[in-house]
Formats: C-alpha cells, sequence, structure tokens
C-alpha cells in the first residue's frame, strides 16, 4: 500500500498522481535494444557479418569479427543516447556489458549465443526494473500545495507552496498530444525549475610560412545560454494524465492564494473601522424639548 504523505492541519489532499507508462519510453527503449540486439545477432550474426564485412572491407572468417561488429552495433548507440542525454552513464553500462561477457568469452566456456542470451537477459532486468522505477513516482495535489516523492533505493520528497510559484509551464510530447499526458513544470522566484542550455560556436584560421617555419593563427568564439523550463522527473509532475484539467485546478488553487491575503487585509480594515466608529463619543445626540420663557413681567 502506497504511503500517504503527512498532510498539514485542515489541508486537503484533491488528487493523486503518477506518470503515464508511455512517459518513460525514452529510458525503456535504453534497455529494449539490447534485447532487440541479442535476438537479431543471435539469429542473422552470419548475415550481419558478412554486410558489416563487405562495407569495412573486413575479413569474414574469424569468430573475432563477428564479436567486433557485436561491440560496434552495442556501443555506437550507447555514445548517441550518451549524448542525446547529457549523461555518460548508460555508456558505462554498455561498456561495462560488452567488456564483461567479451572475457567470459576469452576464459570460460561462453560462446556467441550465450552473450546474445545474456544480452536479452539484462535488457528484460532492464526493462523490469524501469517501470518499477516509473511506478514509484508519486504526485499529490492538495488545496495548499503540490508534494512529489519517489520511492526508489533511498527516498525523495518535494513540497512546493502555491504561494511560492511564479509561473507553470506545460508540455506535451508527440505521443502526450495522442494519448493526453505531458509534463507540469512550476517555476519559483528563485528559479527552480529551470536550466541553463548553453551553446558554444567556434572558428579559427591559420598558416604558417614555408620559409620562416613560423606560424600565426586567428580565432573566434561564442557563447550563448538560455534558461529553459526543466527537471528530474521526482521533482515536477512528470508525464500526468489530462494535464491540462491539472493545469487549471493549480492555477485556480494559485490564484485563491493571491486573493486570500487581499481579502484578509480589507476584513482587518474593515473591522478597524468598525472598532474606530463604536469607541467613538456620540456626543450631545438627543436636546430637552423646553419651554420659552417668559421674561415679561406684568
Amino acid at each position: 500500500m502506497d504511503k500517504e504523505p503527512e498532510l498539514m492541519d485542515g489541508e486537503e489532499c484533491v488528487m493523486r498522481l503518477s506518470p503515464h507508462p508511455l512517459s518513460f519510453i525514452g529510458l525503456y527503449l535504453i534497455f529494449l535494444y539490447p534485447v532487440i540486439l541479442g535476438i537479431v545477432f543471435g539469429i542473422y550474426h552470419e548475415d550481419i557479418t558478412g554486410y558489416f564485412s563487405d562495407l569495412f572491407l573486413m575479413e569474414a572468417a574469424g569468430l573475432w569479427t563477428a564479436i567486433s561488429i557485436w561491440w560496434l552495433l552495442l556501443i555506437v548507440p550507447a555514445i548517441i543516447i550518451a549524448l542525446l542525454r547529457i549523461t555518460w552513464k548508460w555508456l558505462a553500462l554498455y561498456l561495462s556489458i560488452a567488456t564483461v561477457f567479451t572475457l567470459l568469452k576469452m576464459y570460460t566456456w561462453v560462446e556467441l549465443i550465450h552473450m546474445n542470451i545474456g544480452l536479452i537477459s539484462i535488457g528484460v532486468i532492464g526493462l523490469v526494473i524501469s517501470d518499477y522505477y516509473r511506478r514509484q513516482h508519486r504526485f499529490y495535489i492538495t488545496d495548499n500545495r503540490i508534494i512529489t516523492q519517489l520511492d526508489f533505493l533511498g527516498k525523495k520528497s518535494r513540497s512546493l507552496m502555491y504561494s511560492n510559484i511564479n509561473d507553470l509551464v506545460i508540455r506535451k510530447p508527440v505521443l502526450g498530444n495522442w494519448l493526453n499526458y505531458g509534463t507540469i513544470l512550476p517555476v519559483t522566484a528563485s528559479g527552480f525549475g529551470l536550466t541553463d542550455n548553453m551553446s558554444i560556436a567556434g572558428a579559427g584560421i591559420g598558416g604558417s610560412g614555408k620559409r620562416s617555419g613560423f606560424g600565426g593563427g586567428l580565432g573566434f568564439g561564442g557563447l550563448k545560454s538560455m534558461q529553459d523550463p526543466r527537471g528530474r522527473p521526482y521533482y515536477i509532475l512528470y508525464g500526468v494524465r489530462n494535464p491540462e484539467k491539472i493545469y487549471r485546478l493549480i492555477s485556480e488553487f494559485i490564484r485563491e492564494t493571491e486573493a486570500t491575503p487581499i481579502l484578509k487585509k480589507i476584513s482587518e480594515d474593515v473591522e478597524t473601522i468598525s472598532k474606530q466608529g463604536l469607541d467613538q463619543d456620540p456626543g450631545d445626540e438627543t436636546s430637552e424639548d423646553t419651554e420659552p420663557k417668559d421674561n415679561t413681567t406684568s
């Protein structure tokens, strides 16, 4: 049973959310690729080896040629993944897998077919763990704040009051437009929810004198930085269903939060004025009716 977050006095949990299964499709594909590679290479390794041998003008006779191509098909996609996701952990994982199986092939009875079976097994295990990781993300919308939690190899939690939210950003991927899921990023005044994206461009010209042996060069460079709404899945409302509905709900809570201090100030001012009116001296509001005295004497 999922453990609910501890709420404040009078606080009500309005909505409980979790990521859509396809919101983690990028992570699933990272482990699905080894499964596909293991199946395809295990069945068609001779044809694949022959194709790449002709492509790179290599001899296709040896087993190590097949293993080299197996390495190539495993590591090149890992490099692409590392560059796209701006992290080298996936390249390190794929390198570790390839190295371990190659060493097992060199020093034990393991054959190429066993290497492919092992690759398939690791991919399947990775898919199971990835889905478990997705399901451990839990999001709670209350009438006072947004609570995000992740219970995976430890616990990470974030609580964000509506009064601290300056902006809401909603993003829907291509599949999200079809299946109605997306990510909502709350941005605070301190910049939480924003990341810096940097791009660098450069150019250079160089030359050397044939006789003197001296060289010279001229270079130009440029750096551009911009802030982009982005965050880790366990600190934002990542891949939730019906994002527009949730966006409107949170926006309404933010509006109420902004209006509350104003209404409170108006109420206090009215109460102060009322007290001042009651404390004032009413003065002589009534006068006695007296008959005019007759000053004439007979």
